[in-house]
């Protein structure tokens, strides 16, 4: 008779002895998470049910909030306590969570983050807690998958940027693998050629210090729209067969960074020539969407290339700076299931990306708002900067832009390594590092992304196809008319206008600031940190810039006084 506890070890009665008196609580649901989400300045209420499934009454002493970010009292409930739940029924008790209480948030879109602490008797005194992430926008757009193909191949692509989608399917080539490909002795999964994916996940990369933080954000890996690090779509992606008479055409939509400020869209070109079928093109945009300065912020792609190999993802990786290219190629060890019996010899099949051109808008300079090269292009271990963490580290991926330019390819330093050619390597492609990266400014980068399994030489072809199918369509790439800048400002840190960026300009700041030298022919070209005035803070600017490594100077803003006029 009565209620038996839930418990990991069961009750049972003892003949003359009264059981010890437990309360238990249990409640639902444990957590709010996203993508629970309310409309800016409304109010949204959760129930929860708190349930007493031990032996004897359970008093709740309380029940309250804590807020970690948002506006003061966005989070409330229904009931505080103090009361009781009977053990026998009925042993349970409702209320309400109130998310976005009064309306409270206006700001879109918002994430907000709290607790609703329960104070209680159970188990002879606990606090339980019920995580509440909340987000606040005019809309919540799920990531969806579509894909595009060419005669030989498909690639999947989401609405947040993501490609790949984490080795999706074993068959039908949406990973970049071949549509008549062959895996040695029928496997699924695992070693021995296995030939369903060579391209894993892929996402685009912004990274950048904000207050002292190390702010990360991509779509691969660990990070999605749900996670601190991931992009957010705002609106639906879709893919066109039929409008274009020479590609496929697919489009992610925009979708944001997490706060908010950035703009990204991806366009994907796949040709439906059977002679390029080998090779994708895709076009990626920037948009700085806010007032606010980007400082040394890095713009780049990751990718992890999974080529099929007898050693199951573990691949070789290597470049051809001629063609802005890494590519990564399968393991043969010539030791498969049925011996000698390849298909196609793993060290056939390859996977490269290769950066064609980039630029930004406002175009005003045509080597520096140009980019004709990556800054950088590596290829490493997950075991080193992807497993320990389920992916990569902000402040260590931070560190590898700033201190990598070129090409740098893994080898192994370890002897004792099992295998030091071979390891289950990532790649990352860093396309610029921008010392400001201003309101309404643009980046557009192409990039080309290509698989083979007949070899290296049909690879480094396809990349040239690649080239020459984008030079032939300036629809896709073509370079930006250069404009006139809306200011005085053409050489920036260049205060004595001599057309060169040196020690005298410093003098020459000095000179005007503190012995009555002459103005700068330009202002704004004097303001080499670019906050609408000249003073010490500029000399230091260009003293960190000439001999520390300090990032470059650049002009103010258009709407900046400084630009209004020139000294005689």
């Amino acid at each position: 008779a009565g209620i038996w506890t839930t418990n990991f070890i069961k009750w049972f009665r003892v003949p003359c002895v009264d059981p010890v008196p437990n309360p238990v609580l249990a409640y639902s649901p444990k957590e709010i998470t996203q993508p629970t989400w309310v409309h800016p300045g409304e109010t949204a209420d959760k129930p929860v049910k708190l349930e007493n499934v031990g032996n004897a009454p359970l008093t709740v002493n309380s029940i309250t909030t804590i807020e970690i970010n948002g506006a003061p009292g966005w989070l409330g409930v229904s009931a505080g306590g103090p009361f009781q739940i009977s053990h026998l029924s009925p042993n349970y008790f409702n209320f309400d969570i109130y998310l976005n209480n009064g309306g409270a948030i206006t700001v879109t879109p918002s994430l907000v983050r709290g607790y609703v602490l329960i104070s209680s008797n159970s188990l002879g005194g606990s606090i339980d807690s019920i995580e509440v992430e909340l987000i606040v926008a005019d809309t919540v757009q799920p990531p969806q998958n579509l894909n595009i193909r060419t005669d030989c191949k498909r690639l999947v692509f989401n609405n947040a940027g993501n490609f790949g989608n984490n080795g999706s399917g074993n068959s039908g080539g949406y990973n970049l693998n071949f549509f008549d490909d062959c895996d040695t002795t029928d496997n699924v999964s695992g070693a021995n050629d296995h030939a369903g994916v060579y391209l894993y996940d892929g996402s685009p990369v912004l990274c950048y210090v904000d207050a002292g933080d190390t702010v990360l954000n991509y779509y691969m890996f660990d990070a999605d729209w749900l996670t601190e690090d991931g992009f957010r779509p705002i609106e639906g992606n879709y893919a066109d067969s039929t409008t274009y008479p020479d590609y496929q055409y697919g489009y992610s939509g925009h979708y944001l960074s997490k706060d908010s400020n950035i703009v990204m869209e991806t366009e994907y070109f796949a040709p439906t020539d059977p002679d390029s079928c080998e090779f994708m093109v895709l076009k990626q945009r920037f948009i700085n969407n806010s007032a606010k300065t980007y400082n040394n912020i890095f713009f780049a792609d990751a990718i992890d290339w999974d080529i099929p190999s007898d050693s199951g993802t573990e691949n070789g990786s290597y470049f051809d700076a001629t063609r802005n290219l890494m590519y990564f190629y399968g393991a043969e060890y010539d030791a498969d299931s049925i011996e000698n019996n390849d298909c196609v010899l793993a060290n056939q099949r390859f996977g490269g990306f290769s950066f064609y051109g980039g630029f930004k808008l406002p175009h005003y300079d045509s080597t520096g708002d140009r980019y004709t090269v990556p800054r950088a292009m590596w290829s490493e271990m997950n075991a080193d900067f992807v497993y320990p963490t389920g992916g990569f580290v902000p402040q260590q991926l931070y560190d590898m832009m700033t201190n990598t330019t070129g090409y740098l390819v893994w080898a192994s330093t370890d002897e004792t390594m099992e295998d030091s050619l071979y390891q289950d390597l990532h790649m990352v492609s860093v396309f610029t590092k921008r010392a400001t990266f201003e309101q309404n400014d643009t980046l557009v980068f192409v990039k080309i992304v290509s698989t083979s399994n007949t070899g290296e030489t049909a690879l480094l072809n396809s990349i040239d196809k690649a080239r020459a199918w984008i030079a032939a369509r300036p629809g896709i790439f073509s370079w930006p008319e250069v404009m006139e800048l809306p200011c005085c400002c053409k050489w920036p840190g260049d205060s004595n206008n001599n057309g060169a960026v040196n020690i005298l300009d410093v003098t020459h700041i000095i000179s005007y600031l503190y012995k009555g030298g002459p103005g700068p022919y330009c202002p704004a070209q004097a303001d080499a940190n670019g906050n609408c005035s000249i003073n010490i803070l500029d000399v230091t600017y260009l003293i960190a810039y000439l001999y520390k490594g300090g990032p470059a100077p650049h002009c103010p803003p258009p709407t900046c006084p400084l630009c209004e006029s020139t000294y005689p």
